[in-house]
């Protein structure tokens, strides 16, 4: 199936899921594990760091993805 293809919001979704499914569940799961058991970080501050990790993440795998695509037209 050619890139040109892929529906980019599907790509994305799956790209993200394979890295926290893979890549990251462990070092991520340890991370947040380590930072709840702090009694000093509220609970809103582990939430706010959950929400910045995982959305900077998803923008990142969004824009690798785009520039990716555009590359892969440009060289069609």
């Amino acid at each position: 199936m050619s890139m040109e293809c892929v529906n980019p919001e599907k790509q994305s979704n799956v790209v993200f899921d394979q890295i926290f499914e893979n890549e990251l569940q462990d070092s991520y799961q340890t991370f947040m594990n380590i930072v709840k058991s702090i009694p000093e970080i509220s609970q809103t501050v582990v939430f706010d760091l959950e929400n910045i990790f995982i959305l900077s993440t998803r923008q990142a795998v969004e824009l690798t993805l785009s520039i990716g695509n555009k590359a892969t037209m440009v060289a069609s």
